[in-house]
């Protein structure tokens, strides 16, 4: 049991001795870059609702609108239209009995070419009616931006570590880790304007300008640095 104590006792102390020192002079950092990048991606939901006492002449009707309508879309070039959310539900009178039925369907639509993708919703707005309209950055421009501002971002955390180790009087400094986040920010924005229409049938919507605004892009790095004498 004696040996047993003491061996116990030498093998504490061995790992003991071979512990790392305490780290002293750490300093935690942190440095962003930002970039204004104008949004290149559309995204729109128009969707059509009707009643009728029929549900069968009901479905007929949404399925011709919405058959229309996708056509139209795919009339232009480097326009996506995608089906949406449906649904059909009872309306009811006053006292509870089902006098028709309601349907509502959806058309999303998505494209690149503001202009093209204006167009298409004008057109499609002969049966269906405008629900929603964002712009975004599409992924591969979003990515593309963040890559290019890692660089500003390490170069400005390296700036502020030189600064720290010069106002302290130190040599120099290492890297002791440091974590690279990033994140994107659409400011608020009217996102349509109206214009005058075009030459166009009497009877056809007229195209709207749209107006697909800026994202702010920003590339945080954060991290500690160890100076040296």
């Amino acid at each position: 049991m004696k040996r047993l104590l003491s061996a116990l006792l030498l093998t504490s102390a061995s790992a003991f001795a071979q512990a790392e020192p305490p780290v002293f002079d750490v300093v935690n950092l942190q440095a962003e870059a930002r970039v204004t990048v104008p949004n290149d991606l559309m995204q729109a939901t128009l969707f059509v609702e009707r009643d009728n006492r029929n549900p069968s002449e009901l479905a007929a009707e949404i399925t011709r609108t919405l058959n229309q309508a996708t056509k139209a879309a795919q009339a232009f070039r480097g326009v996506k239209v995608s089906t949406g959310s449906q649904s059909s539900w009872p309306v009811h009178d006053p006292k509870g009995k089902v006098i028709a039925w309601r349907s509502r369907a959806e058309l999303r639509l998505e494209s690149r070419d503001f202009d093209a993708a204006a167009n298409a919703i004008a057109q499609m707005q002969n049966g269906m009616q405008l629900g929603h309209i964002a712009f975004a950055l599409a992924p591969e421009t979003a990515e593309a931006s963040e890559n290019a501002l890692i660089e500003k971002a390490i170069a400005a955390f390296r700036a502020r570590a030189d600064v720290m180790a010069k106002s302290f009087g130190a040599k120099g400094w290492r890297v002791m880790n440091v974590n690279i986040g990033s994140g994107r920010d659409m400011p608020p924005m009217p996102y349509m304007r109206a214009m005058p229409m075009k030459a166009m049938a009497e009877d056809a919507m007229p195209v709207q300008d749209v107006q697909g605004g800026d994202s702010q892009i920003t590339v945080n790095v954060n991290g500690a640095i160890q100076l040296q004498p």
